[in-house]
């Protein structure tokens, strides 16, 4: 189901493809799929979890009822932000790129004094 859905899977959830009542949250990563349901669990949101193979990847599905899709959708966004990687992770590089866009805006600056 999940590998077949193509290259670029921009969201980490679906519809349910028997039951339109319920939205399917899937996971790669253990961690976060554990992470998830540790979330799910707190706040009480009723789900089904099931396990699927992918060719590719093994995925953590989770179905929860459309009718607590407003928290779950929360609970997942602040699944993503716990694992995610920063964008820009080395501290030299990120002192570079300040130096440059503000030397970008410096020289913008001027150039826009100098025009008028």
């Amino acid at each position: 189901m999940l590998d077949e859905e193509g290259l670029i899977k921009i969201t980490n959830y679906r519809d349910h493809p028997a039951n339109n009542l319920y939205k399917v949250f899937f996971f790669h990563n253990k961690e976060m799929a554990n992470y998830f349901e540790m979330l799910l669990l707190e706040h009480k949101i009723s789900f089904e979890k099931d396990v699927e193979e992918g060719t590719e990847r093994t995925y953590t599905l989770y179905a929860v009822r459309k009718n607590d899709l407003k928290v779950a959708m929360k609970l997942n966004y602040l699944t993503l932000g716990k694992f995610r990687k920063p964008f820009v992770g080395n501290t030299g590089f990120k002192i570079i790129l300040i130096f440059f866009t503000l030397l970008s805006i410096g020289i913008a600056i001027v150039g826009y004094l100098k025009g008028r």
